[in-house]
């Protein structure tokens, strides 16, 4: 904190010398209250584990920084890999989760017949302005509370691009317009094609637009209504491309530090009836009612916490 305030003081010495602060030295912005307290409310029931665990805390330039990142290797109890690793605050992580188990996940079934296994990120962390422009206000990047990504990968080694899906074959075009705006439900920035710099990702962050935090900016708008659909918890399986392979034996407790020991590939090609890839009585169709998921501000809810599973199968197609 001292560096901080030191550093500031030299900035702004610097600004009254030259006769004005450029604003395009990163740091020269106040670190709003609600951060650290977004961020101490998420860590009190964030469960730790070798996927999604603390790290020392970051203090970059200026009020570039997060009190309490963590590494996140994958979200799910492992069963989504980040690629590659992100280094994320606790906020956007757990809504990442509610946005992948009620609205990517049951579309991903819907359009394709099969879950997610990754998520491929292109930018977590770090600290920049927005789009990197010389002078731009600092971008949430910098407080490790966004994420872009590029795209996703099937459990059958397909991998789904904003940059080619947004506008390519019909599933690939039905599933990003709905994943994006269920996006708008969850996040509190949300960026695609069509906005200046995100033709190929999707940027979303939980900035706060307004006082309270309630306003949310998209664009392009949302192209569709999101249906409800059932959340998918489904079963526990190590499928993590461009990384390790991570078993996950039930009851693992070994350090968060090192990778579980045991890795199972199987060869079975993914189907969504009779597989232990996905489980019994899975379905992915709307329900009644509007697509309305949890607020990220109050965690996941219990009862849709991943059922135990013996299943230790991972796929290994498409490595």
């Amino acid at each position: 904190m001292l560096r901080r305030v030191a550093y500031q003081t030299v900035v702004a010495g610097l600004c009254l010398l030259v006769g004005g602060c450029a604003l395009n030295l990163i740091g020269f912005e106040r670190h709003e209250s609600w951060r650290q307290q977004a961020e101490r409310a998420c860590m009190a029931r964030k469960p730790q584990s070798y996927f999604v665990h603390q790290v020392k805390a970051i203090n970059g330039k200026g009020v570039c920084g997060i009190s309490y990142p963590l590494e996140v290797k994958a979200l799910e109890d492992g069963t989504i890999g980040v690629g590659p690793d992100a280094t994320l605050g606790c906020p956007i992580t757990t809504a990442l989760e509610i946005w992948m188990r009620y609205s990517v996940q049951p579309a991903a079934f819907v359009y394709f017949g099969m879950p997610i296994v990754e998520i491929k990120q292109i930018s977590a962390y770090s600290c920049r302005t927005r789009n990197n422009k010389r002078g731009a206000e600092l971008s949430e990047h910098a407080f490790g509370n966004a994420l872009d990504i590029a795209g996703f990968k099937l459990a059958n080694g397909r991998v789904i691009t904003v940059k080619s899906g947004w506008n390519g074959s019909a599933d690939e075009r039905a599933f990003l317009r709905e994943i994006y705006s269920s996006a708008t439900r969850t996040f509190k920035t949300v960026l695609g094609p069509g906005a200046a710099y995100h033709s190929d990702h999707f940027h979303v962050d939980l900035a706060h637009h307004n006082k309270d935090g309630t306003y949310t900016y998209a664009k392009p708008k949302p192209p569709v209504v999101p249906p409800a659909r059932r959340p998918f918890v489904g079963a526990k399986y190590a499928a993590i491309p461009g990384q390790p392979r991570y078993g996950l034996a039930t009851g693992y407790t070994g350090s968060i530090k090192a990778a579980p020991d045991q890795v199972l590939i199987t060869d079975q090609p993914p189907s969504y009836e009779g597989s232990p890839f996905f489980p019994a009585g899975y379905d992915p169709s709307a329900i009644a009612g509007k697509y309305d998921p949890p607020d990220p501000a109050k965690g996941i809810p219990d009862e849709a916490a991943t059922p135990e599973m013996t299943n230790l199968s991972a796929f290994s197609a498409g490595d």
